[in-house]
């Protein structure tokens, strides 16, 4: 597991959570 990929997952669940709230 890359370090990067780990980072965008993370910002994008977080883009896609605060989005949906």
């Amino acid at each position: 597991m890359h370090p990067f990929e780990k980072f965008v997952r993370f910002d994008l669940g977080t883009s896609g959570y605060e989005e949906k709230s």
